[in-house]
């Protein structure tokens, strides 16, 4: 697939958000879940943790989130 060209380097980020975002818009445009992550690759699972991601932040909620945890035991 053609990436988006970045300056910063960024173009596998710009990417997974266009991915995502198409996948979210085909869902609330009506088509089943399950019909849209077959052919996208993806699980039903993911879809539905990036529809409510956009749905808390719109298309911003679709960017990767660190995996970082917020705190660690000491």
């Amino acid at each position: 697939m053609d990436e988006i060209a970045d300056p910063a380097g960024n173009a596998g980020e710009d990417w997974t958000v266009e991915h995502r975002f198409r996948t979210v818009v085909k869902v609330l445009d009506g088509s089943p879940v399950a019909e849209v992550a077959r052919p996208y690759g993806t699980s039903r699972q993911s879809l539905h943790t990036w529809l409510r991601r956009f749905r808390e932040g719109g298309r911003d909620g679709s960017k990767d989130r660190s995996r970082r945890p917020h705190s660690s035991p000491s």
